[in-house]
């Protein structure tokens, strides 16, 4: 019954339905649509990955990478696990406080009274992403590129952590 209730709205112009392409096909419409493009263009991809590997990988060829840029649906792991307690350092803010293995640096702040911009929690959307003054970010998101994570002079702080023992941050 449903089938018919599409067909009808379908025969009136009120339907159309669009098929995915192939995997080969859809490496050929981003290739063209990237050929247009300066070499200095910015690039933003959002998708399922398959698609955003493509556009990566595509986009990388003609474009800097750190012009490259990936809005994930959802963090492909549990970024957060796995870490071991640090000193933070809220320099604006004027908080120090112990960051345990099992908690986020923007939970310990906000139980500190310093809020901090979310939105995924998982990061991917870069709402968090706060300077470091110092330390070394032990960087979790797959937001920030590759260049941006080497630089340490910004975290997402809903997942990324500290390397070493003291992490300053400007908030």
């Amino acid at each position: 019954m449903h089938q018919y209730r599409l067909q009808e709205v379908e025969a009136g112009g009120l339907v159309h339905y669009h098929y995915g392409l192939t995997p080969p096909g859809t490496a050929a419409a981003v290739e063209s649509a990237l050929a247009a493009l300066p070499a200095d263009a910015h690039v933003y991809s959002c998708g399922p990955t398959p698609f955003m590997e493509t556009v990566g990988a595509l986009a990388q060829r003609r474009i800097a990478s750190q012009n490259v840029h990936f809005e994930y649906f959802q963090a492909a792991a549990d970024l957060t696990s796995g870490g071991h307690a640090f000193e933070l350092v809220a320099a604006k803010s004027g908080v120090t406080c112990m960051v345990p293995a099992d908690k986020t640096i923007v939970q310990i702040l906000y139980e500190h009274g310093v809020v901090i911009d979310v939105s995924c929690e998982q990061g991917v959307c870069g709402t968090c992403i706060t300077r470091v003054l110092s330390g070394e970010p032990d960087h979790r998101d797959v937001y920030l590129s590759d260049d941006e994570k080497q630089a340490g002079d910004q975290l997402t702080t809903c997942c990324s952590r500290a390397k070493g023992v003291r992490l300053v941050l400007d908030v």
